[in-house]
């Protein structure tokens, strides 16, 4: 994942890393490789497996990376992030990183996503999956 994007201004990429390191907070992770369950759980995100989201009547390309949906409950709102379950590992954390961007980053809720949501989800997960990346910004 490029970091570098120059489509992101420096204040949308200090934004994300605050939100990445506030993630990181709550969820109380210090150490790498970043425990991507554990935010989920913090949260009260669901992740799950193509074959399962299928299994419980998703219909899903069989192309499909992962995705992330949202479900307005009375309480407020549940998240599920599906990813393929057949990708390597790396591409699983990958996707499950980029889906919690869209996540923490309100794409979800957006009733126009911004046109650069993709490249924030990307930054965001590159960010992520390296968090001294996103500390070292603050030194």
């Amino acid at each position: 994942m490029n970091t570098n994007n120059p489509l992101l201004s420096q204040s949308r990429k200090t934004e994300i890393d605050n939100s990445v390191l506030r993630i990181l907070e709550k969820a109380q992770i210090k150490d790498s490789p970043v425990d991507l369950g554990k935010i989920a759980d913090c949260f009260g995100w669901h992740i799950t497996t193509v074959a399962k989201a299928r299994a419980a009547g998703m219909s899903i390309p069989a192309d499909n990376e992962g995705f992330a949906i949202v479900r307005s409950n009375p309480s407020g709102y549940d998240y599920i992030i599906v990813y393929n379950e057949n990708s390597s590992s790396d591409d699983i954390r990958n996707t499950i990183a980029h889906e919690i961007g869209h996540i923490s980053l309100g794409h979800l809720l957006d009733n126009e996503p911004a046109a650069d949501a993709e490249t924030e989800a990307d930054y965001f997960a590159a960010r992520l999956l390296n968090p001294l990346a996103a500390k070292s910004e603050k030194l």
